[in-house]
């Protein structure tokens, strides 16, 4: 039994989004694994039997961050060991808007990412198209 709190996300406006990859093995597997375990976008990830065999779900501030979080150093997309991804925006969430945002993880107090992925360098970060990392002391968001 497990008692947890969780977020509207379509009262909050945040967007979310399946992210689908196919690992080349379980080595790079587990690495993307434990390189993601503590990031607060990553809402649910799993493995699968099939083309693709790990899925997440992810959750970014605004449509901005979320293309970002897309395709830059810190995606689950870029790590080592991706064969293949996919990214799908989430439109409307039917029946259920709650998702467990890991609120925990968004502790605003760390130098770097838990991927390890400096936002302070990164163009989108930069150009304001990113709040960053909800771990970070330069983080400009709202969760």
């Amino acid at each position: 039994l497990k008692v947890s709190g969780e977020l509207n996300v379509e009262k909050l406006g945040l967007y979310t989004a399946i992210v689908f990859l196919e690992m080349d093995g379980s080595e790079s597997m587990s690495k993307l694994l434990e390189r993601f375990k503590d990031c607060p976008r990553v809402v649910h990830i799993f493995t699968t039997i099939g083309g693709y065999n790990l899925i997440a779900i992810i959750v970014a501030e605004d449509q901005s961050t979320l293309e970002s979080i897309s395709m830059e150093r810190c995606s689950l997309r870029s790590a080592e060991g991706v064969r293949r991804s996919e990214f799908y925006p989430i439109g409307k969430i039917y029946y259920e808007p709650f998702l467990p945002v890991r609120q925990e993880l968004t502790r605003r107090n760390l130098p770097l990412p838990p991927c390890g992925v400096d936002c302070r360098p990164c163009d989108s970060f930069r150009s304001n198209r990113c709040v960053g990392c909800p771990s970070i002391v330069h983080y400009r968001g709202k969760l």
